[in-house]
């Protein structure tokens, strides 16, 4: 059995141990996260397939024109 000094000292070290697995698998998802970004990018898959390159000019020209009709703090006001 533990006595209560133990028991007072455990449970820190515990939420030490706890803390350092979740650092790891946040290390282990945002690298793993970084890699697949990158293999997509070469293999031109996902978001940068041929075709959604060809439309992203497109996009990118009816975003900018709707932004500058707007001005920039004009949907505040509008409540969206």
């Amino acid at each position: 059995m533990l006595n209560e000094g133990k028991k007072k000292k455990l449970i820190p070290n515990m939420v030490v141990v706890l803390l350092f697995f979740v650092a790891v698998a946040v290390n282990l998802f945002v690298r793993a996260g970084m890699i697949k970004g990158a293999c997509d990018k070469l293999l031109q898959l996902g978001d940068y397939t041929v075709n959604k390159k060809k439309m992203a000019p497109t996009l990118d020209r009816l975003a900018c024109s709707r932004s500058a009709f707007r001005g920039s703090h004009d949907h505040y006001k509008d409540g969206y």
